[in-house]
């Protein structure tokens, strides 16, 4: 704590809910109300089976489409990654991993689990894509197939660093039913900005990843991108997302905050952080400063 002082939150046991959450409130806190010096954490087993999939789509938006029903199907992959033109040609150009060039996205999804529960989810995957528009379906027939359709996302944020100066990746995380919708507001800002925006993400659970590649050094084309940013944020905000899914707030963020919790939830925030850290010594600045904060995208 802020006074030296352990404080142990959460226990051993399965279950248990006595006052607070203190677990998810420092988990979540960033180190502004303490430093987190031991984490006990639950081993599970591993699944029994997995089965990988490579799905190619000729429209993005069936990509979105796809990924709403599943869901709806009642179906929830353990992995589900979208990737977009712009991925997978960075991707082939540098690591060439055998995608088509062609395709405007792919979803990988992985299905794990029971051996009968993963034959019968992933027949319904296929069935799903296949009725939004897919063109076709790529089933890993062994571990080295999966390795090889796995690597596509492993190598996705270096290959994109190369493309230019600057890597902005956003956060923005909505509704599982609201990615298809929240995909087409990505492009439109892409192509009204001019920008070179990339679109992919763990839509599985809707955390969408645009990466908006672009040259800090050009003030010109800066402003459009903060514009962007700005923009994407207001959007997942009324498709009734969330800022982050899991990068957190830190300082750029900062100033987007009131837009999602109101000047309410912003007074709470102070608060809880005025209680715990009157003197304001651990990460000042974060989260819930929202003002005369300097910027500097690396």
């Amino acid at each position: 704590m802020p006074n030296s002082d352990i404080v142990q939150t959460g226990s051993f046991s399965l279950r248990g809910a006595p006052g607070f959450d203190l677990t998810h409130l420092f988990v979540c806190s960033e180190g502004t109300l303490g430093i987190i010096t031991k984490i006990m954490l639950k081993l599970i087993y591993p699944p029994k089976m997995i089965k990988t999939m490579l799905v190619m789509f000729d429209e993005i938006e069936a990509a979105g489409i796809a990924v709403a029903s599943i869901i709806e199907n009642k179906v929830i992959p353990s992995t589900m990654e979208l990737l977009d033109k712009v991925s997978i040609n960075a991707i082939e150009d540098f690591n060439k991993v055998g995608l088509p060039r062609d395709i405007e996205a792919l979803l990988l999804i992985e299905v794990d689990g029971e051996p009968e529960d993963v034959e019968k989810s992933a027949k319904i995957v296929e069935e799903v894509c296949s009725k939004a528009g897919a063109r076709s379906i790529e089933v890993a027939k062994n571990e080295s197939e999966r390795n090889r359709l796995m690597q596509a996302r492993r190598s996705l944020f270096p290959v994109l660093a190369r493309l230019r100066p600057t890597a902005i990746t956003e956060d923005a995380t909505v509704p599982r039913s609201k990615v298809p919708l929240m995909i087409k507001r990505i492009h439109e800002i892409k192509e009204r900005y001019n920008l070179l925006i990339d679109s992919c993400g763990h839509v599985g659970d809707g955390n969408m990843h645009p990466i908006l590649l672009t040259d800090k050094r050009d003030k010109v084309e800066m402003e459009k991108v903060e514009k962007a940013v700005s923009e994407i944020f207001d959007y997942c905000i009324e498709l009734g997302g969330t800022l982050t899914g899991e990068h957190g707030i830190g300082v750029v963020k900062a100033k987007f905050m009131e837009r999602e919790f109101k000047k309410e939830g912003m007074k709470f925030f102070s608060d809880i952080k005025k209680s715990i850290d009157p003197q304001n010594i651990m990460n000042p600045n974060k989260i819930i400063k929202t003002k005369d904060i300097k910027v500097d995208y690396v």
